[in-house]
């Protein structure tokens, strides 16, 4: 009876340690069970593959994976929301270099997970903050800080019409000059209507941050800045007092320049133009350039364009310095703010999520990615996606001056009043000289009550 009672003692604590060690061992496969990622990031298609993939991160993880996508208007408005309130639902966020200067205030600094990384899950991915881009990684920092880590980037390329340029036997510019000369040489009644049905070029144009940046962009290429001395960071405008100088001469050759560009040779209404527009104006037929994002040079191919197989993909024109391209340059990463919970699920999944080995899903045909890692940028893997065009992705990358952005607390308000001014002169209803000292004393009101010359 003893033997039989120690046999039913033994055989229990044997079945118990079997669980224990069970419960142990699925613990350390999946230590982010009960852990939750509510991501907020863009609903653009070239993500798709990434995310379709989300499912191997949770069951490698056991985290539990929220994906929320929004439009950029939306997801700008939640993320104020979630800020303002402190009510943080959201542990993964977008974030971007053109409102991390404003934004940064709300995100956790992720330099301590970035130096106790360790390699996280193997298997699952091969995070390593070498492999980026290193301009793509130091531009989505703050005061030296790394706020986000970079998953998606576009520069400035031309894009052009093949057929029409090689019928009209135009050359393709390389200077502001040509670029004005081939716009109207490409306005064109193509049906012998009177009526224009092919317009030159066209530009974001809309009052507002769009137009702001494009201003920036384009007066980069006529070799000048918002501040003296091209300062772009708090520490630099402070340092050496530097003042804006957006209504020097070189803003308004610049100014000058664009509104009669667009106002002889863009299409009507083109100061309500978002990329959106120049998009499908360039798609429909209707445009013979533009400059825009590079990659959209992919989307111009589609087969759902009707320019598809027509479209090339040229270095953005230089100024009259001969040397300064115009500028678009902008990086979108993810970051984790302030007060969010589960911050270790957070972190795995932007090291997931970010990996060379996570992005290379994305590389698939039919879907333009641009990775930030400048081996999957330069592989033929990539370039096929794009082409003839391929390389040309790489040589848009590598005239981009990442220095044309400022980044400072109030760079909205100053990106405000140089958009208007970008506005108002395309538009016909101020000249440039008019637009420019109204942003001029817009901008020199902002950063004098900001302290910055105190």
């Amino acid at each position: 009876m003893k033997a039989k009672a120690s046999f039913v003692v033994i055989a229990t604590c044997v079945l118990c340690l079997t669980f224990a060690l069970a419960g142990v061992a699925n613990a350390a496969k999946k230590p982010l069970t009960g852990q939750t990622v509510a991501v907020l990031v863009w609903p653009i298609g070239i993500l798709d593959p990434v995310h379709a993939a989300v499912k191997e991160f949770e069951e490698a993880t056991g985290a539990k994976v929220i994906l929320d996508p929004m439009g950029e208007e939306q997801l700008r408005q939640k993320m104020i929301t979630e800020f303002a309130s402190k009510k943080i639902v959201h542990n993964v966020v977008l974030v971007d270099c053109w409102g991390l200067a404003e934004q940064q205030k709300y995100f956790r600094r992720l330099d301590d997970l970035i130096a106790g990384n360790g390699g996280g899950f193997e298997g699952l991915h091969d995070f390593n903050l070498d492999d980026f881009d290193k301009n793509m990684i130091d531009i989505l920092k703050y005061g030296g800080e790394q706020i986000g880590i970079p998953f998606y980037w576009e520069v400035g390329g031309l894009h052009y019409r093949t057929d029409l340029f090689e019928k009209h036997g135009v050359k393709v510019p390389t200077n502001f000059e040509e670029y004005m000369e081939a716009a109207k040489a490409l306005t064109l009644d193509v049906d012998g209507d009177g009526k224009t049905d092919i317009y030159g070029t066209a530009h974001r144009a809309v009052r507002g941050e769009d137009s702001g940046l494009m201003a920036m962009g384009a007066a980069w290429m006529f070799g000048t800045s918002v501040f003296e001395g091209k300062a772009n960071t708090p520490e630099l405008i402070k340092k050496n007092k530097a003042k804006p100088i957006v209504n020097t001469k070189p803003w308004i050759d610049c100014f000058t320049f664009f509104g009669e560009l667009l106002s002889k040779y863009g299409p009507p209404g083109v100061t309500s133009y978002t990329w959106t527009q120049v998009m499908r104006d360039f798609k429909e037929g209707k445009l013979a350039m533009d400059i825009d994002a590079n990659y959209f040079v992919g989307l111009y191919n589609a087969s759902d364009s009707k320019v598809a197989g027509n479209a090339g993909l040229a270095l953005t024109p230089v100024g009259p310095d001969g040397v300064s391209h115009y500028q678009h340059p902008f990086v979108a990463g993810i970051g984790i703010p302030k007060g969010a919970a589960d911050v270790d699920a957070a972190w795995e999944f932007i090291k997931w999520y970010t990996a060379k080995s996570t992005v290379d899903m994305s590389i698939v045909p039919g879907n333009r990615m641009t990775p930030c890692i400048p081996a999957l940028i330069a592989s033929e893997k990539y370039k096929k996606q794009f082409g003839p065009v391929g390389d040309m992705i790489l040589k848009t990358l590598s005239v981009a001056d990442w220095r044309v952005m400022p980044v400072f607390p109030e760079n909205g308000q100053v990106i405000f009043y140089i958009g208007d001014a970008w506005s108002s002169v395309i538009a016909g209803s101020k000249t440039p000289q008019q637009a420019l000292d109204d942003a001029q004393k817009g901008i020199m009101d902002v950063m004098t009550k900001a302290g910055y010359y105190d």
